[in-house]
């Protein structure tokens, strides 16, 4: 036979909710589960003339800024370079996982965190960069299919080259450019 809660003896016990409050706070502020945050890497679009990627990285920093949160792994070289786009690169190919990247850490540190995706290339200069805030982007145990706008990285001075592009020419009549930004496009799943 179970104890009646009602008819407990004990002078220092708690209510149902609020026993049920602090041990929900307790786990989420525990940084104990263990969270996998796995991408995959598909193409990269519109690229700057004349470049063949290394690799495309992936790495976080812990929102709370500190360094012992940092991770960081690749890919291998693009699988082929697609038939329809001047300068874009597929990844992946026969070996699947070559393009997946896959970062195990607590899932509340993954999921206040940011991650950065590089696009690398034989001269550093010429590397490419786009960031993604894990909390506002994904749910947890939910695919996400991203395209993200990259960049040039800054230098130490804080400035950025400007990239010439072999897009495909398209008008718009919001847009004084015709050139298309590079993207690159990627699968992100938070598991945990």
């Amino acid at each position: 036979m179970a104890p009646n809660a009602a008819s407990s003896s004990s002078s220092n016990t708690m209510d149902p909710l609020t026993a049920t409050t602090k041990m929900a706070k307790a786990i989420m502020s525990a940084p104990t589960g263990n969270g996998k945050l796995v991408c995959t890497i598909l193409s990269a679009y519109d690229l700057p003339d004349g470049f063949v990627p290394e690799s495309v990285t992936m790495s976080y920093r812990e929102a709370t800024g500190r360094g012992n949160g940092y991770n960081e792994i690749s890919t291998g070289p693009p699988a082929a370079k697609h038939k329809d786009h001047n300068n874009s690169f597929k990844f992946g190919g026969p070996d699947s996982a070559a393009n997946q990247l896959t970062i195990s850490a607590p899932l509340p540190v993954l999921f206040e965190s940011t991650v950065t995706f590089t696009l690398k290339y034989p001269d550093a200069s010429k590397n490419l960069t786009s960031t993604c805030t894990i909390h506002k982007t994904l749910r947890v145990n939910d695919t996400q299919w991203l395209i993200l706008n990259l960049d040039p990285v800054s230098d130490s001075a804080g400035t950025r080259t400007p990239l010439k592009s072999s897009a495909s020419r398209i008008s718009t009549s919001s847009s004084s450019s015709n050139e298309q930004q590079p993207t690159l496009r990627l699968k992100l799943r938070l598991e945990g």
